[in-house]
């Protein structure tokens, strides 16, 4: 495709984060090499970037590459901060409400040598009596524009799959990935990781590895490979993180490096804080218990302990927490920094400045 008929603007939201940041991976490997297409990237946060390293990276020209990607987070929710009269840090003339005319005139602008995304986090809020993750209504007027500009502009949400769709998945990802899976395996592992998508990549490489590509993966593979639920680690090292016990933390984090990869632990780590924010969320209305097993398809034990540790944090500061991770897994997916030691990294600042 020609670059003169490629979007401009990416759009994307959604609560499938795996499946978004595949996307982005797939744009990022249409760039060629990957040692050029790297000094072609620039990853900024709308919150901690100001609008003129913002402004400057769309409109650079690609060094030795027929295009650059500038990925930016926040800029939908600053926006919504300034469209509710919040200022914000590095506020100005792109972010205001009264300034959407400037921000379209500024697309208009950027060079079709440039792609930006705009990565949205969806949060998880109650909406005519429902409960689900949502940012951006369907009114939202850069969703109209990206509508309505189908030329310059590409819209997409990723949605995780529920119910049977989460078995429909395994298979189709399987394939992808080269492998074959069972039918009653790939419902067991749905019902063994609920629709985290990026927990069953994670599981499908392993189990895909071990039977060496060369068999359908079956049921006794998951139920040996496969740990169902959540491993209590996990909920030691977010009770240590809310007590600020970076050691405990840190000691928890590496016991679970010895029996998983920090790039599952990444996974593993954001599922929990997700699913805290729901539970957190879901105490501030009379939901009962079994409501809330349904609402994250989980048995009541867990969910008891999820109600304990949630009661530990603030909304605010799960929020954050969440927030770090995605960043965290955004900034550091093509680094030079260890998984691991960007774990550590990510342990020690929220023991000692979560405030």
């Amino acid at each position: 495709m020609p670059e003169t008929d490629k979007p401009v603007i990416y759009l994307l939201h959604g609560d499938d984060h795996f499946g978004l940041m595949s996307f982005i991976d797939v744009l990022i490997g249409k760039m060629g090499n990957s040692t050029t297409a790297q000094m072609n990237i620039s990853r900024l946060q709308a919150e901690l970037d100001s609008d003129a390293d913002i402004m400057s990276a769309c409109l650079s020209m690609p060094f030795l590459s027929e295009r650059r990607l500038v990925i930016l987070t926040g800029l939908v929710e600053k926006l919504g901060k300034t469209d509710n009269g919040i200022q914000t840090k590095n506020q100005s003339t792109i972010h205001s409400l009264d300034h959407k005319k400037n921000i379209l005139d500024f697309f208009q602008s950027i060079p079709r040598t440039t792609a930006l995304i705009l990565i949205v986090e969806d949060e998880w809020v109650r909406d005519r009596g429902a409960w689900g993750w949502k940012v951006m209504p369907e009114k939202h007027w850069l969703i109209a524009w990206a509508r309505n500009n189908p030329s310059m502009a590409y819209y997409r949400v990723f949605t995780l799959p529920r119910g049977k769709d989460m078995i429909n998945w395994i298979s189709s990802q399987v394939l992808k990935m080269g492998g074959q899976i069972s039918p009653p395996a790939a419902q067991a592992l749905a019902l063994a990781i609920g629709n985290d998508t990026q927990r069953a990549h994670q599981e499908l490489d392993k189990l895909l590895t071990y039977v060496n590509y060369e068999r359908p993966v079956e049921i006794s593979d998951v139920e040996y490979l496969t740990k169902p639920g959540i491993d209590e680690n996990i909920f030691e090292m977010a009770d240590a993180i809310g007590r600020r016990d970076g050691k405990q933390a840190l000691d928890k984090l590496h016991d679970l490096l010895v029996h998983s990869s920090a790039e599952e632990l990444f996974g593993m780590v954001s599922r929990q804080f997700r699913l805290l924010i729901i539970v957190k969320e879901a105490l501030g209305t009379a939901m009962t218990l079994t409501e809330m097993c349904g609402l994250i398809k989980l048995p009541a034990a867990i969910v008891e302990k999820y109600i304990h540790q949630a009661q530990g944090y603030s909304l605010n500061e799960l929020k954050g927490i969440y927030r770090r991770l995605l960043e965290l897994d955004l900034s550091n997916k093509r680094s030079l920094m260890p998984a691991d030691v960007a774990l550590d990294v990510f342990i020690v600042s929220l023991t000692t400045q979560m405030p």
